[in-house]
């Protein structure tokens, strides 16, 4: 069931970490790697949360495909062509044809910036940084990483492996526990995990048909969200605007993004430091 909730109105000003431009400009900015090898666990959800956290950091996206669209040109696309297996199986060699403009773009930033790596190349670039960990150093660069931890067995292991590959270079470590699909095991995550901060996104479930409306809009769109306009678009069976359904919709968004952004505050709060 959907939630309702006692406040449909946007996040208060207080959950969003919003840096002021000196902020942002200082050097030895600090770099956030957003991660998880298992897809459709939510991981971009969190990228989001944390783009909205931080409403100023630019967003670097390295995904076979742009889908940070709503962030416009906060973001920085870096297309992924390889698969994983080649990117591992090669000595190096793709690993570094795919990332390393990556690399030199974060080393050449001044900002904290949010870095959201699809699945198929999470492994392979936390294996990239680590060779360029000296490099980052040198300028001047904390790096922190945050792994999505979700309920397949396959994320669990994903967190194992991702933080064990970050634990020599990486300043911090976040995981947040989305429970997009099913409920997470904190204490597992704990365990395989010790050394992160740990937190939690709880499930959000929307009626039938209105996903499919609502789903493009990513988080920063969610307060520009026009009730009358949604009501139109989903409709009750007699093919009426469904203004109920509208209303209960539009507040649980915004609850849900401003639960997305609880759940990513103690990183974001790291980020800018």
């Amino acid at each position: 069931m959907a939630r309702t909730p006692s406040n449909p109105a946007s996040p208060p000003p207080s959950v969003s970490i919003k840096p002021a431009p000196d902020t942002l400009a200082a050097t030895g900015a600090r770099l956030l790697f957003v991660v998880q090898e298992t897809g459709g666990v939510g991981k971009s959800t969190v990228a989001r949360a944390l783009a909205e956290a931080v409403e100023n950091a630019p967003v670097y996206e390295i995904e076979s495909s742009l889908r940070l669209l709503e962030l416009g040109e906060r973001v920085h696309h870096f297309p992924i062509r390889a698969d994983t297996a080649e990117l591992m199986q090669t000595g190096g060699e793709a690993a570094m044809v795919e990332f390393n403009p990556v690399i030199n773009a974060l080393v050449r930033e001044t900002r904290p910036a949010i870095v959201d790596i699809g699945a198929n190349g999470a492994a392979p670039f936390l294996a990239a940084v680590g060779r360029a960990a000296g490099l980052f150093s040198r300028r001047g660069r904390e790096l922190g990483v945050l792994v999505v931890a979700s309920a397949p067995e396959s994320a669990y292991d994903s967190l194992e492996t991702l933080t064990a590959m970050a634990a020599p270079w990486a300043a911090r470590q976040f995981v947040v526990a989305n429970e997009y699909r099913d409920t997470v095991d904190l204490a597992r995550v704990r365990q395989i995990a010790p050394a992160a901060s740990v937190s939690r996104l709880p499930r959000f479930s929307f009626a039938a048909g209105v996903r499919l409306v609502v789903d493009p809009l990513g988080l920063a769109l969610i307060p520009q969200l026009d009730e009358e306009a949604l009501a139109e678009r989903l409709r009750d069976r007699r093919g009426e605007p469904d203004y109920a359904l509208a209303a209960t919709t539009v507040g649980v968004l915004a609850e849900f993004r401003l639960e997305a952004m609880r759940s990513v505050r103690e990183a974001a709060e790291w980020l800018i430091g």
